[in-house]
């Protein structure tokens, strides 16, 4: 499976080290290194990504010690989100997902 990375923040990143250790080098083939790897980023395929929040990590997602303190029992994790209860395991995830705040 294909790494995805934040290609603007690994440009910005190299054009820093760029402006702090080369960019006052007497040797062309340092600038001419750093402009082909800065073109190859900007030449690379993207893709429409997001990142996801897991159940595990959701504000939806209550553990049975947590919901059968509410009156119902339950076997396993659920997931109370939009009036749907579904039974997730802690890795997946899905459009509804809201990171659980940790205060």
């Amino acid at each position: 499976m294909a790494r995805l990375i934040d290609a603007d923040a690994l440009y910005k990143e190299i054009e820093r080290i760029y402006d702090e250790h080369y960019s006052n080098s007497s040797y062309k083939f340092i600038h001419d290194f750093f402009r082909a790897i800065l073109r190859r980023i900007r030449k690379e395929p993207t893709v429409d990504a997001v990142p996801v929040v897991r159940c595990k990590d959701c504000k939806h997602y209550v553990l049975p010690e947590e919901f059968d303190a509410c009156g119902r029992c339950t076997n396993g994790n659920i997931c109370v989100s939009y009036g749907s209860e579904i039974y997730p395991e802690p890795g997946d995830f899905c459009s509804y997902g809201e990171r659980r705040s940790n205060g």
